[in-house]
C-alpha cells in the first residue's frame, strides 16, 4: 500500500525502496498452491481447470496469479491468496507503525494512527476476493458498452474468498506506451482521460453502495 502512495506522504527514496518490494514478490512453492487450490475448490479442482500452468505469471504481496484453460476453451487467471495473510493483517499493522516510527518516515501533522486504521481497513478489502468478485460484476456490467474499458468476467464457479478467477484479458504496461507510434499514444492519452472519469465511479460506488 505504501508502495502506491504519491511524494506527499513518502520521499522518492522510501518509494522506490517499497515499489521493488511490491515488484519482487515470491511465489509459493507447488505444493502450497495445490493444498489452497484443493482447500478452495475441491480435491478434483484440476479437473474444473484442464490446463493449468503451475508457475504464476504474476506475483505480489498478497497473492499470485496463474494463467489456465476451462475445458470450453476460455483462458482464464487464477488469483490465488498466500496462506496467513488476511489473518496476519493486524499485528503487520502494528509492526509497521512501529518501523515507521522509529525512521520517522512520515512528515510532521501526518495523524499516522488514522492513516493505519485506513490502511488496516483497505488490506482487509484485498483479502476479500468474495467482495471483490462483486465489484467486478458491478463494473463489467456499468461498463459492458464502454469503448474504451473491458472488465473481465468472474468465473463464479471457481472463485471464493481466497481465489479469484476471471477471463483472462490481454494487456501491456502503461509504460510499454513510449514506445509506440505517435498515433497508438495519442490514444492512450484518451485512455487516461477515461481513467480519470472511472476513478470517480469508483469513488462513487464505494461511497453510496
Amino acid at each position: 500500500m505504501l508502495s502506491i502512495q504519491d511524494t506527499s506522504i513518502l520521499s522518492p527514496q522510501v518509494q522506490k525502496i517499497f515499489e521493488r518490494v511490491r515488484q519482487s514478490a515470491d511465489f509459493m512453492p507447488k505444493s502450497q498452491m495445490e493444498k489452497i487450490m484443493e482447500r478452495e475448490l475441491g480435491a478434483e479442482w484440476r479437473k474444473k481447470i484442464p490446463e493449468f500452468e503451475d508457475k504464476p505469471f504474476a506475483a505480489a504481496s498478497i497473492g499470485e496469479v496463474h494463467l489456465g484453460k476451462l475445458a470450453d476453451g476460455r483462458e482464464v487467471a487464477i488469483k490465488i491468496q498466500y496462506p496467513g495473510v488476511a489473518e496476519g493483517i493486524n499485528s503487520d499493522i502494528k509492526n509497521l507503525t512501529a518501523i515507521l516510527k522509529m525512521w520517522n518516515i512520515f512528515p510532521k501533522g501526518m495523524y499516522m494512527e488514522n492513516l493505519m486504521n485506513v490502511a488496516r481497513v483497505e488490506l482487509a478489502w484485498e483479502c476479500d476476493y468474495i467482495r471483490e468478485a462483486k465489484f467486478i460484476r458491478r463494473f463489467r456490467e456499468i461498463l459492458k458498452n464502454d469503448p474504451v474499458f473491458i472488465v473481465p468476467d468472474v468465473i463464479s464457479d471457481l472463485s471464493t474468498n481466497r481465489v479469484l478467477t476471471t477471463e483472462y484479458i490481454y494487456g501491456e504496461p502503461l509504460d510499454k506506451a513510449l514506445h509506440y507510434d505517435q498515433e497508438t499514444r495519442n490514444l492512450v492519452r484518451v485512455f487516461q482521460k477515461s481513467a480519470l472519469s472511472m476513478s470517480f465511479l469508483v469513488l462513487f460506488c464505494r461511497c453510496f453502495f
